[in-house]
C-alpha cells in the first residue's frame, strides 16, 4: 500500500511525477490523491501509479509495459 509522501509515477498518457497526497480516498474505489511536480493536486486511480525512485528521471518502459515519451 502506498503512504503518504511517497514519490510515485502517474501513467496518463504519458508517466507524470508526483506524491501521494492521501493513499485513499474511498475504502470501495480504486483511488488516491496525488500532487504532481506543478503543484496540481488530483485523484487517480492506484492501479495508473507505480512506486518512484527518488533518484531516478524516467522510469523503465520494460518495467511498466508502457512506451516512455522522453522530453
Amino acid at each position: 500500500m502506498l503512504k503518504e509522501h511517497t514519490s510515485v509515477w502517474v501513467w496518463d498518457g504519458y508517466w507524470w511525477a508526483a506524491q501521494v497526497v492521501l493513499p485513499t480516498l474511498d475504502v470501495e474505489s480504486d483511488m488516491i490523491l496525488v500532487k504532481f511536480e506543478n503543484g496540481v493536486t488530483a485523484p487517480v486511480k492506484a492501479t495508473a501509479v507505480r512506486y518512484r525512485d527518488s533518484e531516478s528521471k524516467y522510469i523503465n518502459q520494460c518495467q511498466f509495459g508502457h512506451i516512455l515519451h522522453h522530453p
